[in-house]
């Protein structure tokens, strides 16, 4: 059957990368059950049509009867790169020119001396299923989002690690073209004399069609040199950004290596995804690790212009050239990205931003929040309001409401509890009200008023600071379902999956719009428009109403007063404003 293959990437896909395929066997499994599946990205393909094409793993031994169960070819992808051990590739992974099936089994990419926890090639179900969501996570709230899964499977068998039984799962997921499939597996033994190993040709071979997988615009014009720096350069800046965001939102990948990062900027292989906060901080090093995640993507794209000067694609001196474009490119769209973030964690809508973010005002204080935040503890506090929302807020929520409430009332904030140098106070205070002027005057060309643009500033500081308990502990959550007497799971797996969505993309989607996100509920969606200073709502039947009072939001009062709660620190000053 001739699937249609729904892409995150545009132009060529891996199924055109031929270089870098090893086929093996696997044979029918029996007894495998599909437990998420998710519909949009299969397209017309039913969830019966991937358990039969992909319910496979790799035969515990050399098979006698060829009639016993069914055979099917996969390709297992050589790549290389950091973090892959001494593995020549994706060592439990295979690729049916479809989808990728991850936990398949060993293939002949594993490599020797590996620690026979790493060698069986299974995956965890309940690690697949937090993956899964996490990838969807990712997906709405990153700018390049992820690689997303296309199904689950439950093989119905356990499998031992570190003398723990655990479930086997199997995951079908979007393939996707890496860096590290154009740099060599340099751990990987061969039986090679007298010529280049397979991983050497493989990455010979592949680093002259890079180009052809870059993301960007390049003309056909242009020389094969300017295809490839204009292919990298735009990756740079998709990878700046995405990791600039992460790090101004604290969503950590934990394991970024040029495997884990694809070339149109989205992140995969997530099992260790979670919100960086001191709730999962061991030491320092964990801090500077998280604050470093970033480096793994420019050095996977340092890797690959080494390549391309070693198997001549391009000469030394361009080599010396795009190497250094690509580096001070990176630091520079980094940096400046996540200064931008930063502020708009501080309240300010992102439009107002953009229009700003090139004056002294931006700068002065950009670079004040930055240097205070080099030393974030990244403490979070617990909050719960009832039974309607439990969470935790970050710290620095309250020094932003300080800030501002302080500029709008003229009153001097008491920032004693801050336990900073009167300088570094200083420096804030004056550096955040000449940025909050500059606003006003950005806000007022838009026809936003000093009170609608206050309003906006409290919301936003509110709930981008906060995070749903839900996101924290899904690995609790996840092991409940599979532990508990449910019978459908399916079910159970995706109303988690779609509940962790909800609230990921209430605290930490990137909004563009002059409109601001006010609550993101089961019933309805409620968003406050600075213009008219009037709140609307969308229901579940997407009828949509508008008034200038929330309690006058008829069809969905259990989701307002579920948000009431959730801003009742700042109610009072949204209203008297």
């Amino acid at each position: 059957m001739k699937w249609k293959f729904f892409s995150v990437m545009k132009g060529k896909q891996l199924s055109d990368l031929a270089e870098v395929f090893v086929s093996f066997e696997v044979e029918k499994l029996d007894g495998c059950s599909v437990v998420y599946f998710n519909k949009v990205l299969s397209g017309a393909i039913s969830s019966a049509d991937v358990l039969d094409a992909y319910g496979y793993v790799v035969g515990p031994e050399p098979r006698r009867d060829f009639n016993q169960f069914p055979l099917k070819s996969f390709m297992a992808e050589r790549y290389g790169g950091d973090g892959i051990l001494n593995n020549g590739g994706g060592g439990r992974c295979g690729f049916d020119g479809v989808w990728q099936l991850k936990g398949v089994g060993p293939n002949q990419l594993v490599g020797s001396d590996i620690d026979p926890s790493n060698v069986d090639g299974n995956l965890c179900l309940n690690t697949a299923i937090y993956e899964t969501i996490w990838s969807e996570i990712i997906q709405v709230i990153l700018p390049f989002g992820a690689i997303q899964t296309v199904a689950i499977l439950d093989t119905g068998r356990e499998y031992e690690s570190c003398g723990i039984l655990k479930r086997r799962g199997l995951l079908i997921r979007q393939p996707a073209v890496r860096p590290a499939h154009f740099i060599r597996a340099t751990y990987f033994r061969e039986k090679q004399l007298n010529a280049l190993s397979k991983d050497a040709q493989r990455v010979k071979l592949a680093v002259r069609r890079l180009e052809e997988f870059l993301p960007g615009s390049a003309t056909v014009t242009c020389s094969a040199y300017e295809r490839i720096e204009l292919g990298l350069l735009e990756l740079v800046k998709r990878y700046a950004e995405q990791f600039a965001v992460s790090n101004a939102k604290h969503i950590a990948h934990l394991n970024v290596t040029a495997s884990n990062l694809s070339l149109d900027g989205a992140w995969l292989d997530l099992s260790g995804a979670c919100l960086f906060t001191h709730l999962n901080i061991r030491d320092k090093l964990a801090v500077d690790r998280f604050n470093g995640e970033h480096i793994p993507a420019i050095c996977s794209l340092q890797d690959i212009c080494y390549y391309l000067c070693k198997y001549s694609v391009i000469n030394y001196y361009e080599f010396t050239i795009l190497r250094e474009k690509i580096t001070k490119g990176f630091e520079q769209s980094y940096f400046s990205y996540l200064k931008f973030y930063q502020v708009a964690q501080a309240g300010f809508p992102c439009w107002v931003l953009k229009r700003i973010e090139s004056s002294k005002e931006f700068a002065l204080f950009s670079d004040v929040l930055s240097d205070f935040l080099k030393h974030d503890g990244f403490l979070v506090n617990p909050i719960t309001l009832g039974e309607c929302w439990a969470g935790y807020e970050r710290w620095v929520a309250r020094l932003y409401l300080d800030l501002l409430k302080g500029k709008v009332d003229k009153k001097p904030a008491d920032f004693s509890w801050l336990n900073a140098d009167a300088s570094i106070i200083d420096q804030l205070l004056s550096g955040f009200s000449e940025l909050f002027d500059r606003a006003v005057e950005v806000a007022d060309g838009h026809h936003v008023s000093l009170q609608n643009l206050y309003r906006c500033m409290l919301i936003n500081i509110t709930r981008l600071n906060r995070s749903h308990e839900l996101l924290h502990g899904l690995k609790d959550h996840i092991e409940r379902i599979g532990n508990g007497p449910s019978v459908d799971r399916h079910t159970e797996y995706h109303e988690l999956k779609n509940e962790a969505v909800r609230v990921a993309k209430f605290n930490f989607s990137i909004e563009n719009i002059i409109s601001v996100s006010f609550w993101c509920g089961n019933e309805s969606y409620i968003w406050f428009d600075p213009m008219t200073g009037m709140f609307t709502a969308r229901v579940e039947n997407n009828h949509v109403m508008s008034s200038h009072s929330i309690f006058e939001l008829a069809g969905c009062q259990k989701d307002v007063k579920t948000a009431l709660r959730f801003y009742r620190e700042i109610w009072s000053d949204f209203n008297e404003k």
